[in-house]
């Protein structure tokens, strides 16, 4: 073997003596009896590469085949030959003959060959991925089929391409192929398997950000930060910089890092410093892109409301209000912004009134340390909130606006008889009416849960009914919610299961709860869109309910710990250690019972039933000794 190894070789050592003094003739003949020693893969490649240099494309694709056949289809011949194939843009042929390769270290060949047959035979996805249509002819007119071959691109977002970019990404090392199988798998929900496909590293700030928000919506925080904090001294442009810390403030927020997520939001911040006059000056804010670009503007305003949250938080009214009126002035029409301008009026409103020393100190012109800081508090009036929300509804019309003005109009005047509130829903539903019994759903939802409220359930159940059966454009006798889940928003996924419950239709309330817990429980707590979490803490608080009226104190001592683990608020939080306590108390685990309670408590001192129930426990647990 040695001794022929060495006969090839030296074989091909003549070739190249002669190719080099112009002798082709000798060269090739040379060639042709080192073809009929050749036994490994390198002997055919160093024939191959002669050959090539000859320009004998004939005798180099002999070669190629013959060696594939005696090597029993050698993965780098194949190779080769599909190369060979594609430079002589024999696409088909290429395809055919390297599809041997797909997941290999050489599958970049069979992507490249896949993805140019995809472009200029126009099949569809279907056909493409079936084995005995991917060749044929197509016997039906490809959809797009008179564009030109660049404009039929839609056919690449079907998810099956994932390991042809894959193995693109394999063979060039180019991130594009990478995130284009990393971006298909994201939009189609498969979030875990977009997160598997890190390569480990990053390679550049725009890498950075893909990684650290694919990581992100697959709820991998720490993987998320880590891939951002790679960028790091990194070349970037501006905009990737913007986008790479706007993300960086929401995964220090999801990770609990307040501090750090409020630095980043000043640095911002503090960029955009030189854009808000315009900003504000713009009537068309489409129009003004000075701001990094178009899309990034949509950031500013989320910064601005988070970094006012945060003074709140820390009970720094003057940062908040400043936060707010930039805010207020630059998006007038922003409206989580108009809200929370609301919400500090109102906390105005509750500020407590100077009693009668404080009163005297001010008559004598004198003021104490804790006077100045409350007279110092920036002021907003309710008229000027209802003035601000009132010109976003000229422009816009939002429904949602609607029901803040109202919400915030109720909260300013918490007084008002509870038949009062009720009836003011009627005439909002009449101004809003979009044909008969129909109505923007966030308006409606509002109307029933102010009925519900203040004790007008049977109106709220009317109504609710008379909704669901005219937007679903119901056929039936009645549209029955709990047959329909999937078609339900989750505000009517709650108010049914509320209604369910209410007249004892335990299963079909049970179905729904779980509804809601399937579709939006698989979210971080702190990712609260729209409330979301707050109806999954509900639905779990529910389900225990329950179970526990049930007597299946385990399954509902599940669901309560459940919401416990997500809850946000410490008056709810300290509700469902209370009901978990009366769960376990009546499971007779009173140790496990005092412990939930006892925590109750200490969130909540003023929980009389936590306090009653703790005394209770603690005389079963000593009569039980």
């Amino acid at each position: 073997m040695h001794k022929e190894g060495a006969s090839v070789t030296s074989l091909l050592l003549q070739a190249d003596s002669y190719i080099v003094s112009g002798a082709n003739t000798q060269a090739l003949q040379i060639l042709k009896d080192a073809n009929v020693q050749a036994k490994t893969e390198n002997d055919f490649l160093g024939i191959y590469k002669r050959y090539t240099r000859l320009g004998e494309d004939k005798l180099s694709e002999k070669l190629l085949k013959h060696g594939i056949k005696k090597l029993h289809g050698n993965d780098k011949l194949v190779a080769v030959y599909g190369n060979f194939l594609l430079r002589k843009d024999r696409v088909s042929e290429a395809l055919k003959v390297s599809s041997s390769l797909q997941g290999s270290e050489y599958g970049s060949v069979y992507a490249e060959s896949f993805l140019r047959y995809a472009l200029e035979s126009g099949k569809d996805a279907d056909e493409l991925f079936n084995a005995k249509t991917l060749l044929k002819k197509s016997k039906k007119k490809a959809k797009n089929a008179d564009e030109e071959p660049l404009l039929r691109f839609e056919v690449f977002y079907d998810e099956r391409f994932i390991p042809i970019y894959l193995d693109a990404y394999k063979g060039s090392g180019l991130s594009v192929w990478l995130w284009n199988a990393a971006s298909l798998a994201m939009y189609k929900g498969l979030y875990e398997k977009a997160a598997s496909m890190y390569p480990g590293k990053v390679t550049s700030s725009l890498d950075s950000l893909f990684w650290g928000s694919a990581f992100y919506d697959a709820g991998h925080y720490n993987e998320s930060l880590e891939a951002l904090l790679q960028a790091d001294g990194m070349v970037s442009t501006s905009a990737c910089s913007v986008r790479r810390k706007a993300l960086l403030t929401d995964v220090y927020y999801v990770l609990g890092e307040d501090d750090e997520s409020e630095k980043l939001r000043n640095e911002l911040l503090q960029e955009a410093e030189p854009y808000i006059l315009s900003l504000q000056n713009t009537q068309e804010k489409s129009e003004y892109t000075p701001y990094i670009d178009a899309g990034l503007l949509s950031i500013l305003p989320i910064i601005y409301i988070n970094s006012a949250l945060y003074a709140r938080q820390e009970e720094n009214l003057h940062t908040e209000y400043n936060r707010l009126k930039t805010l207020i002035q630059t998006f007038p029409d922003y409206e989580p912004g108009l809200a929370a301008y609301g919400e500090y009026a109102i906390k105005l409103l509750n500020l407590p009134e100077d009693d009668i020393m404080t009163s005297q100190i001010r008559a004598a012109g004198l003021q104490t340390r804790t006077m100045e800081q409350i007279d110092s508090i920036p002021r907003v009036s309710m008229e000027e909130v209802f003035e601000a929300i009132n010109k976003a509804i000229q422009k816009h019309n939002s429904p949602r606006l609607i029901v803040l003005k109202e919400e915030l109009e109720a909260d300013a005047n918490p007084e008002t008889e509870r038949s009062k509130r009720a009836a003011k829903v009627w005439p909002l539903l009449e101004r809003n009416e979009i044909e008969s019994a129909l109505y923007p759903e966030e308006i409606v939802h509002y109307a029933i849960m102010v009925l519900i409220n203040n004790g007008y359930e049977e109106d709220a159940r009317t109504l609710f009914e008379r909704y669901l059966n005219v937007s679903r454009q119901s056929t039936e006798d009645a549209f029955i919610p709990s047959e329909h889940i999937d078609e339900l928003a989750l505000w009517e996924c709650e108010v049914a299961a509320w209604f369910n419950l209410q007249d004892g239709n335990v299963l079909s309330a049970m179905a729904l709860y779980n509804s809601i817990i399937d579709k939006y429980s698989l979210r971080s707590p702190v990712m609260n869109v729209s409330g979301q979490n707050d109806s999954v803490v509900m639905a779990y608080i529910n389900m225990g309910n329950i179970y526990a009226g049930m007597g299946q104190n385990t399954l509902a001592l599940e669901y309560l710990a459940k919401a416990s683990s997500r809850v946000l608020d410490s008056k709810i939080k300290a509700e469902i250690l209370y009901r978990m306590g009366k769960a376990s108390y009546y499971g007779t685990d009173y140790r496990s019972a005092i412990r939930s309670l006892q925590y109750s408590l200490k969130l909540n001192p003023s929980h009389n039933k936590a306090r009653l129930m703790l005394q209770l426990v603690q005389q079963a647990q000593n009569m039980a000794k």
